[in-house]
């Protein structure tokens, strides 16, 4: 367990501005409805839904490591690594009936010429919107939209790798319990645990460092704020870290990149998804 400990510390993205970046790009899946089926009454609909697909992605997709500080013009230099970077569309334009950017994770710059449209909370149509993703999202935006120019102006690159096998085989265990106990009366008080316990590896796996302490003295509540340099430097050191922030991440982000290729590949078709279904 030490020697784990001691090669993921190397790993955890204790740089402020690298977190604050990361921090930024984390985003849940996807949920979305096709404005142009939105509001009325269909029938014969079908759906999917991808069981446990937050524990599966994390054993059979590859994941960042250590992250490094890259030249932005080089973007496209960086093929087949890991990335967050933030960057600046110009004349950004929906090109299917499905609108992928949130609103809230943009600066928009607005020209009277060039109308903004935003569906429901997602971009549409910009003049000029800044953002911060990862490489999986940059790859999805491209289908999904019309770009006239766009440029990098910070970027941050790793090695993927498959996660440690200690961290996989228990996540196989675990749903290998949930499976096999599931629709079994008698025991589904250990259903209930191993489908929380498996749940709840993604979760800590994202769980932010720097919250925020609540404090109570005197019969006084209060709020402390966790400086991001003691705070990280805190989380570096920590005795009972097992993942590294920027798996979890990537958990969702490679979610959205499965959910939305999938919605690409369909097309006007699809009416709605909710994160994995």
């Amino acid at each position: 367990m030490y020697s784990y400990q001691k090669w993921l510390r190397h790993l955890l993205p204790v740089d402020e501005r690298l977190f604050e970046l990361l921090y930024t790009a984390y985003s849940g899946a996807f949920t979305h409805s096709n404005y142009k089926l939105t509001g009325i009454t269909l029938e014969d609909v079908h759906c999917v839904d991808y069981s446990s697909d937050y524990p599966g992605i994390m054993c059979r997709k590859k994941f960042p490591m250590q992250f490094t500080l890259a030249n932005p013009k080089r973007l496209r230099y960086y093929n087949g690594l890991a990335k967050v970077m933030k960057i600046t569309f110009n004349k950004i334009i929906a090109k299917t009936p499905h609108s992928i950017i949130s609103q809230h994770k943009c600066s928009i710059m607005e020209q009277n010429d060039f109308e903004t449209i935003v569906d429901n909370g997602r971009i549409r149509k910009a003049f000029k919107l800044t953002t911060v993703i990862t490489d999986l999202d940059y790859d999805i935006i491209h289908k999904f939209y019309d770009i006239e120019s766009e440029e990098v102006t910070e970027l941050w690159i790793a090695d993927y790798r498959y996660l440690p096998r200690n961290l996989i085989l228990p996540i196989l265990d675990l749903y290998a319990n949930k499976t096999a106990l599931k629709g079994v009366e008698e025991r589904k008080d250990e259903y209930m645990r191993s489908k929380n316990l498996i749940n709840s590896v993604y979760g800590m796996s994202v769980t932010n460092p720097l919250n925020d302490e609540i404090l109570f003295d005197d019969g006084e509540w209060s709020t402390e704020t966790v400086n991001t340099k003691d705070g990280l430097d805190k989380y570096q050191k920590g005795r009972k870290i097992f993942t590294a922030y920027q798996w979890g991440v990537w958990v969702t982000a490679w979610a959205r990149w499965e959910l939305l290729n999938t919605v690409y590949k369909i097309g006007d078709d699809v009416i709605y998804c909710d994160t994995d279904s």
